[in-house]
């Protein structure tokens, strides 16, 4: 499995992407994707939204990383249950969340 960030936003800069990703603990390569290629073709808003693509590049999971705003208060870890669920060859229960911005 691979896990990429993407950053479609124009107003996000690098460091500012390099601040948040260190923030977070994230050790996972985060794209440019200045053209909005990625964004445009997964149906992607101009907040944070994650997409799960399996090794056949069927995308199976799209959605927010939780069930709230607040990250201290959320109950459903979407992400976390959607990539589990991918690694185990089972079928995604929530294939799309909302996803806050």
């Amino acid at each position: 499995m691979t896990i990429l960030g993407v950053r479609s936003s124009s107003t996000d800069t690098d460091e500012e992407v390099r601040k948040y990703a260190t923030e977070k603990s994230l050790s996972i390569p985060v794209l440019a994707d200045d053209g909005n290629v990625l964004a445009d073709f997964f149906n992607v808003p101009n907040f944070m939204v994650f997409v799960v693509i399996d090794a056949e590049g069927r995308m199976r999971s799209w959605g927010g990383i939780d069930d709230h705003h607040d990250e201290k208060r959320a109950k459903r870890p979407h992400l976390r249950n959607a990539l589990d669920a991918v690694l185990a060859g089972k079928d995604v229960a929530a294939k799309r969340t909302f996803a806050f911005g």
